[in-house]
């Protein structure tokens, strides 16, 4: 049950962290759209700028998805099975 929540909870952390850099991402290019939305559209439609925004919000969730599941059965590895993290920052 330790495992299963440990890894739950690192997976969460990374579609936090690819919600956070889709934000950082995204809010600048909203604002551009916003200023001058035919000279900066590329010549595409708002139904085809809207497919490529969900694209792109899936993949950033996919991808963010599995990198949080393989760092948490790297680190579950790392700290409880091969016992390597003491607990300390530094050793004195």
């Amino acid at each position: 049950m330790k495992k299963t929540f440990y890894i739950t909870m690192c997976a969460l952390l990374g579609l936090l962290v690819s919600l956070t850099v889709h934000a950082l991402l995204e809010i600048p290019v909203i604002y551009l759209m916003i200023t001058d939305l035919d000279k900066r559209s590329l010549g595409l439609s708002w139904n085809q700028l809207m497919t490529i925004h969900w694209v792109y919000t899936a993949v950033l969730l996919l991808i963010g998805l599995i990198v949080g599941l393989k760092l948490g059965f790297k680190w579950w590895q790392y700290i409880y099975v091969e016992r390597k993290y003491t607990g300390r920052w530094f050793k004195i």
